[in-house]
């Protein structure tokens, strides 16, 4: 009888050991050559050291005299005022402008794994074709737009809308500072300053945004941001990758003649 129960016993640790306690690991995926996995915000702060198009209100900063407006109406934004902002959900690309009307778009949201394309990679590239300006000069029909979707005390969701130079660059830092914290699916909350800094071609003083954070919280009450997933890049030659960004132009901030 002892004999039988050992053998019992026996049969049913090799059963046992023959099933994992835990469910296999799944292999992680692998990119094909050529092209690797990254943080999708950290790879566009890197190049800027941004779906469906936005339909809320937009938020600006007038670069004249430094006030944040929302809306059609540009109701004023006070100092004291906060915003809970989500790069998750940023959207970048280009807005196409002829007489003033968008007639065209070239937008994505990042973190679907689409970059938005080089000013090289958009149609019109004919400088001889493109409309004139207000100050006389052909300008490109292509203007960058970035939309930085925030929420504010109301609850409802407006965006920070960026085209000049200067607030592109202020975004890309605070996206650089946003993936490196670890807030536990939290977002930041920010206040809306700016700065200014006298305009050497037009003698006069130019405002550029300032987003400072304040604070953490959830964009849904209580609903953890879900992680980033790593999308895929070409990895870029050396020579490319060692390649210095061309300096911003200063004219760049005067550049916001998006009508909305």
């Amino acid at each position: 009888m002892q004999d039988a129960f050992d053998a019992a016993i026996d049969e049913l640790d090799c059963k046992t050991d023959a099933t994992p306690d835990t469910e296999p690991i799944a292999a992680a995926p692998v990119a094909p050559p050529g092209m690797k996995f990254v943080d999708p915000l950290a790879h566009w702060a890197q190049r800027n050291s941004g779906g469906a198009f936005f339909k809320g209100d937009l938020i600006k900063l007038n670069y004249r005299n430094g006030q944040w407006t929302r809306g059609e109406g540009k109701s004023p934004i006070s100092a004291t005022e906060t915003f809970i902002a989500n790069p998750n959900e940023m959207i970048d690309g280009w807005l196409k402008f002829i007489d003033g009307k968008l007639v065209d778009k070239d937008l994505a949201r990042l973190t679907d794994g689409v970059m938005p394309k080089e000013p090289e990679e958009l149609p019109d590239r004919d400088e001889r074709r493109w409309p004139m300006g207000r100050d006389g000069k052909r300008r490109d029909p292509w203007q960058r737009a970035l939309y930085l979707p925030m929420k504010g005390a109301d609850g409802e969701v407006c965006a920070f809308s960026a085209t000049g130079g200067g607030a592109i660059e202020e975004v890309a830092n605070f996206v650089d500072m946003y993936r490196r914290a670890d807030r536990g699916g939290k977002l930041p909350v920010v206040l809306l300053g700016s700065r200014s800094y006298e305009h050497k071609e037009y003698g006069y003083d130019i405002f550029v945004p300032v987003l400072k954070l304040v604070g953490w919280n959830y964009w849904e009450p209580g609903q953890p941001a879900p992680p980033v997933r790593p999308i895929m890049v070409p990895i870029a030659p050396p020579a490319l990758a060692r390649k210095a960004a061309p300096a911003k132009s200063e004219r760049s901030d005067m550049d916001d003649e998006i009508p909305f």
